[in-house]
């Protein structure tokens, strides 16, 4: 009988042990995943080329009077990104970013001229959410598709703020914020490790973006407008990544 008490005793203790050890490595693996996977910082600069279709509408007493549906473009072009992730999986990266178009200027498809300044409508930012994956070809080289979603924030300027101001004279409820929409946009990227901290990118996205630039009526909805332009974008990126 001792020698059972003695052999249950151990091996009580070596489940005890055992437990321990468990515990402390379910506590301190999430500390291990988080010092493995960085936050990321990402600026690029991009250049690319939209083909989109313009589109106004005018409705009077419910009959509709006009619509101009035109097809224009804006290329060559360069944007300025700016991204930061944080690790939600060790492959996988969520987090913000934000895009700056400049002024926006869209040409008609059908313009001879080739020294046209095009159409102004404003000045175009871009912010979304990025879900980025990291797929790893070498210890230095990696391959991140990525997926975006949000919304183009477009400040009147130009040819679509005198559109603005005309139908406000005519009594439509138009207004002064910035006019918005919605994108959705997948990027595929290579990304080259030079250091620690410091990584090269480079890559091709395609997105699309549709943006609102009004949709106003008169009293008693006796008058509808709507003008909106819905773009694809193709894009080339360079930049740089640093991880902290």
């Amino acid at each position: 009988m001792p020698l059972v008490d003695e052999l249950s005793s151990s091996r009580s203790k070596s489940s005890l042990i055992h437990l321990c050890c468990t515990l402390v490595a379910l506590l301190y693996a999430p500390h291990l995943v988080a010092a493995q996977s960085k936050h990321a910082l990402q600026l690029n600069l991009e250049g690319y080329s939209d083909d989109a279709t313009h589109t106004a509408e005018s409705n009077i007493g419910g009959v509709l009077m006009d619509t101009q549906e035109t097809e224009v473009g804006r290329s060559p072009a360069f944007a300025l990104s700016l991204q930061y992730l944080l690790p939600l999986t060790d492959h996988l990266r969520i987090g913000p970013g934000v895009r700056y178009l400049s002024s926006y200027r869209y040409l008609d498809d059908n313009e001879q001229d080739p020294n046209a300044q095009g159409t102004l409508i404003g000045r175009l930012f871009e912010v979304y959410a990025r879900a980025e994956l990291t797929i790893g070809l070498t210890d230095a080289l990696a391959l991140l598709p990525a997926l975006d979603f949000g919304m183009p924030f477009l400040f009147a300027a130009g040819d679509l703020q005198r559109d603005l101001d005309q139908k406000k004279q005519q009594g439509y409820n138009v207004n002064s914020l910035p006019r918005i929409g919605f994108l959705i946009g997948a990027e595929l990227a290579c990304r080259y490790q030079l250091n620690d901290y410091l990584f090269l990118r480079g890559g091709l996205g395609l997105q699309h973006d549709r943006i609102t630039l009004y949709d106003a009526s008169t009293d008693g909805d006796r008058g509808l407008v709507s003008r909106y332009i819905s773009l694809t974008r193709i894009r080339a990126l360079v930049g740089a990544e640093v991880q902290f």
